[in-house]
């Protein structure tokens, strides 16, 4: 059985909420949209950039201030290690930490 024949089962039998999250985009946007007909919503997430990340924690940079220069590059260490989905920018560090952990990060 094809995975996109399992979800429609299912969904068939009464399961309301299902996500299928992923980066193939030809599974996620044509076969599943396919096999549901019609009962997809697509949502494309991109992640933040710098400047945005710096704004969603609140930094506003001041290239005059060393201090201010030390917090942007340690943030900057951050988005490259953790990457900068909003809802992960959101996150604590025992968060993120025990989430690495799980995907041996």
């Amino acid at each position: 059985m094809r995975w996109d024949t399992f979800v429609r089962r299912v969904y068939d039998k009464g399961t309301k909420n299902i996500f299928i999250t992923g980066s193939n985009a030809r599974l996620l946007s044509s076969e599943i949209a396919t096999s549901l007909r019609g009962r997809t919503i697509s949502y494309e997430v991109f992640p933040l950039s710098f400047r945005e990340y710096l704004d969603f924690k609140g930094i506003e940079p001041d290239v005059n201030s060393t201090r201010s220069i030390a917090q942007i590059n340690h943030h900057l260490a951050d988005y490259l290690r953790h990457g900068g989905f909003p809802e992960v920018v959101g996150y604590d560090d025992a968060i993120v930490a025990f989430l690495c952990g799980l995907c041996g990060l």
